[in-house]
C-alpha cells in the first residue's frame, strides 16, 4: 500500500516573511508565544497546544517550541468488519519539541537549521486504522504494541538578490517516521507478518518571493518530495498578496500536487496487470484582513481541497482513502497593545469522502463525511 496524507486540519502556511507582510509586530528582542487549538466532530476530539521562546544568543536567532496534543474518538466499527470488532473510546496523547536555528550572512544573506521530533500518533486516521488491527488480530503473538514517533532535520538558505525587492529561498528536509504497521495475515507459520513501519522523507523545494509594486507581492514555490514506496511527488504553490487600500488586505494561494501511479501490479485472481492511476490533488485560499485600527486587525478566510484518492498497490483488502473534497471557512481577530498580542479565531472545516467500495469497506465510519468545528486562542508578548 502506499500512504498519501489526505488532509491537514489546518489553514495552509505560508513564509513568515510573506504572511506577515505590513501587519506590524510587537517590537522587542525576544519574544513568548502560546497557542492552543480545539478540532471538534460529533466524534472525534483534537486538542493541540504549543509554546515557543524566541530569543537570541551571539549572533544567532532562536525559536524552541515544546508541543502537546490529544485526540478522543469514538471508533466504531463498519457493519463488513468482522464480528468480534466492537466500539470502543480511544485516547491518545503526542508530544513534540523543535528548535530552529537562524543566522544572518553577508551579503542580504541567511542560513536556517531546524531539528523537530515527536512521539505518538499524528493524526485520528492512523490511530483509526491502528484500532482495527489491534481489535482484528487480537491474541497474536506477532501483534505488537504501536509505538508511532519521529524527527526530522530542514536547512534553508534565503538569500535577497534584491534587498527589499525579490527573495529566493532553498529548504531540504530529512525526517524518518516509526508508525503503527499494519499487518499480513497469509504467514507461511500461519500467524501474522507486520508491514511496513517506518517512513523515511526526502524533501526539497526552492521558492521565490517578489515585490512587484507598492501594492502587490507574489511567491511562487516549487516542491519534491520523495517517501519509502512511493513515487517522486511533485508540487507547485502560488501565493499573492495585496494591499487594496491602507487598511485591508488580501492573501490568496492556490497550489497543485502529482504523484505517477507507479509500475502496474499483477492481480493473482484476475491474473492480469492492473494500471495505477496517478495522485493529484489541487487547493486554493483566499483570506480578506482589516486593519480597523492600529491594535486590532480582523480576518476572515476561506480554503477549498480536492484529490482523487491514494494510489492503492494492494489488490484486495485496503486501508485507503477513497476520493476526498474539503472546504473550510475561519473568523478571527487580533489584538495588539503594545508588546502584548492576543489572536482568536473560529472555523468550520467539511470533509465530504466518496463512498467506500468493497475492499475499504471496513473503514466506512472512518472515511465518512464529517463537520468540524475548529476554534484557537494565541497569546504573545514580546520583551
Amino acid at each position: 500500500m502506499r500512504a498519501t496524507t489526505k488532509f491537514v486540519l489546518s489553514f495552509v502556511c505560508a513564509s513568515p516573511s510573506f504572511l506577515s507582510a505590513d501587519i506590524p509586530e510587537p517590537l522587542g528582542d525576544s519574544a513568548l508565544e502560546a497557542g492552543i487549538e480545539f478540532l471538534a466532530a460529533d466524534d472525534i476530539e483534537i486538542v493541540d497546544g504549543v509554546l515557543n521562546y524566541h530569543g537570541s544568543l551571539s549572533d544567532w536567532d532562536y525559536i524552541f517550541s515544546v508541543g502537546a496534543g490529544q485526540f478522543n474518538i469514538d471508533y466504531v466499527p463498519s457493519n463488513s468488519s468482522p464480528f468480534f470488532h466492537f466500539a470502543e473510546k480511544l485516547e491518545e496523547n503526542r508530544v513534540s519539541g523543535q528548535i530552529e536555528l537562524t543566522r544572518e550572512l553577508e551579503n542580504y544573506r541567511e542560513l536556517s537549521l531546524t531539528v523537530a521530533g515527536y512521539d505518538g500518533f499524528t493524526n485520528y486516521r492512523s490511530i483509526w486504522i491502528n484500532n482495527w488491527y489491534q481489535q482484528n488480530f487480537d491474541g497474536f503473538e506477532e501483534l505488537e504494541e504501536p509505538n508511532p514517533y519521529g524527527y526530522s532535520a530542514t536547512g534553508r538558505y534565503q538569500w535577497d538578490y534584491a534587498p527589499s525587492v525579490g527573495v529566493l529561498r532553498a529548504q531540504f528536509t530529512l525526517a524518518r517516521d516509526r508508525i503503527a504497521p499494519g499487518y499480513d495475515s497469509g504467514a507461511a507459520n500461519g500467524g501474522i507478518e507486520p508491514l511496513r513501519d517506518t517512513l523515511n522523507t526526502l524533501a526539497w523545494s526552492v521558492s521565490s518571493e517578489n515585490i512587484i509594486n507598492a501594492r502587490v507581492r507574489t511567491l511562487v514555490e516549487y516542491q519534491l518530495t520523495n517517501q519509502s514506496e512511493r513515487e517522486l511527488r511533485h508540487s507547485l504553490i502560488g501565493r499573492a498578496h495585496f494591499n487594496l487600500t491602507t487598511d485591508w488586505y488580501l492573501q490568496t494561494s492556490i497550489g497543485y500536487t502529482f504523484e505517477p501511479g507507479g509500475d502496474p501490479v499483477f492481480n493473482s485472481v484476475s491474473q492480469e496487470l492492473i494500471n495505477l492511476s496517478d495522485f493529484q490533488s489541487s487547493w486554493g485560499t483566499a483570506s480578506l484582513l482589516w486593519e480597523f485600527s492600529p491594535n486590532l486587525t480582523f480576518d476572515l478566510s476561506a480554503r477549498y481541497y480536492e484529490d482523487n484518492g491514494e494510489v492503492e498497490t494492494a489488490t484486495g483488502f485496503s486501508s485507503a482513502a477513497p476520493d476526498l473534497v474539503s472546504q473550510s471557512a475561519q473568523i478571527g481577530f487580533r489584538y495588539q497593545f503594545q508588546a502584548h498580542a492576543l489572536r482568536l479565531s473560529l472555523g468550520w472545516i467539511n470533509t465530504d469522502y466518496e463512498e467506500v467500495d468493497r475492499f475499504n469497506a471496513d473503514f466506512e465510519g472512518l472515511y465518512r463525511d464529517r463537520d468540524f468545528l475548529n476554534t484557537s486562542i494565541s497569546y504573545r508578548i514580546n520583551f
